[in-house]
C-alpha cells in the first residue's frame, strides 16, 4: 500500500489513512512544532539549547523519512540541517553518509561514515556502513574485515554483517574464515543464495588446497560439506543456473583427483618393478 505522508509536516508517514486518523491527537503538536521548523531558514542562529534540540529533531525526523522513501537529495538537504543544531548525533551522521552514497557521491559520504564509527565504535550499524564501504568503494577488504568482526559481534543477526564479513574474507584468501562466516550466515538465513553459492566457493578452494597438501581425511570433509550445500541451493533455487555450474566445476576437480591419483599409482607401481628388479640383478 501507498505510504500516506502528512500533508501538515511532511515528516512522519502512515500505512494507511485511517492509522493517520487515529494518530491525529497524538501528532497535532508535533506537526504544529515541525510546519514551524520548517520555516526556519537559518537554524543555526537558534540559541535556546532545548529549542535547537527539538529542531535537530525535526530535520532528522524528516531526513530518516526521505531516506526510507529514496528522496536522498532532500534527505541530505534534512540531515545536514539538523546537523548543524546536533553534529553529534551518530544515527543521523552515519544515514547522511547512506544518502550521499546513494546519490554516487561516495568521496562526501566518507567523512560522515568514519565520523559516526568514531562517534560510537559500537553501534553496530555504524561498523556495518563503513566496512560496507572500504569492501565495496575502496575495495580494502582488510580495513573492512575488523569493522564486519565487530558488526557481527553486535549484531549476531544482521544478515548482511555475515555475508561482508564472509566476502571480505574471501578476498582475503581466508577461505577457512570465510566458509565459517557463511555457515553462521545460512544457520539464520538458509535461503540467502548468495551466500550458498559462496560457500560452496569457498568449500571448493578448500578442497582442492587439501589435494595438494594430500590431506584425505580434509577432502572428503570438505566435499561432504560442498555437496551438503549445492544439494541445498539446488533444492531452494532449483532455476539457478550457477548451482548447476559449481557442480560440473567441481565434478572436473575430482576427475583430475582421480586422474592423478591413478598416475601416481601407476608411478608407484613401476617404482616397485623397478626396485624389484635391481633386486634380481644384483642377486646374480
Amino acid at each position: 500500500a501507498k505510504v500516506q505522508v502528512c500533508t501538515g509536516c511532511k515528516c512522519v508517514a502512515y500505512c494507511s489513512r485511517p492509522c493517520q486518523k487515529q494518530d491525529w491527537p497524538t501528532h497535532k503538536n508535533m506537526c504544529k512544532a515541525l510546519r514551524a521548523m520548517r520555516k526556519v531558514k537559518t537554524p543555526a542562529a537558534i540559541d535556546d539549547p532545548a529549542a535547537r534540540q527539538g529542531a535537530a529533531q525535526c530535520f532528522f525526523l524528516r531526513g530518516a523519512l526521505k531516506l526510507r522513501t529514496k528522496n536522498y537529495t532532500k534527505a541530505v538537504q534534512a540531515y545536514e540541517r539538523g546537523l548543524t543544531l546536533d553534529p553529534t548525533n551518530v544515527v543521523a551522521t552515519m544515514n547522511l553518509g547512506l544518502a550521499l552514497r546513494n546519490l554516487g557521491r561516495h568521496a562526501d559520504a566518507k567523512p560522515y561514515l568514519q565520523k559516526a564509527h568514531e562517534l560510537d565504535r559500537d553501534y553496530g550499524p555504524a561498523c556495518h556502513n563503513l566496512a560496507e564501504y572500504y569492501l565495496e568503494i575502496e575495495e580494502d577488504a582488510a580495513r573492512a574485515r575488523p569493522l564486519y568482526q565487530r558488526a557481527t559481534e553486535l549484531m549476531p543477526t544482521w544478515e548482511k554483517g555475515w555475508f561482508g564479513l564472509g566476502y571480505a574474507l574471501q578476498e582475503l584468501k581466508d577461505e577457512d574464515g570465510a566458509v565459517v562466516a557463511y555457515e553462521r550466515l545460512l544457520e539464520r538465513f538458509p535461503s540467502n543464495t548468495f551466500g550458498r553459492k559462496n560457500i560452496c566457493m569457498g568449500y571448493m578452494s578448500l578442497l582442492c588446497r587439501a589435494i595438494d597438501f594430500k590431506e584425505p581425511d580434509d577432502l572428503r570433509r570438505y566435499r561432504a560439506s560442498f555437496e551438503r550445500h549445492l544439494a541445498e541451493g539446488l533444492r531452494r533455487d532449483p532455476r539457478n543456473a550457477d548451482f548447476p555450474k559449481l557442480r560440473i566445476a567441481f565434478d572436473n576437480v575430482l576427475t583430475d583427483v582421480s586422474d592423478a591419483q591413478q598416475l601416481e599409482r601407476i608411478r608407484a607401481e613401476a617404482r616397485v618393478a623397478e626396485a624389484r628388479a635391481a633386486e634380481s640383478d644384483s642377486g646374480y
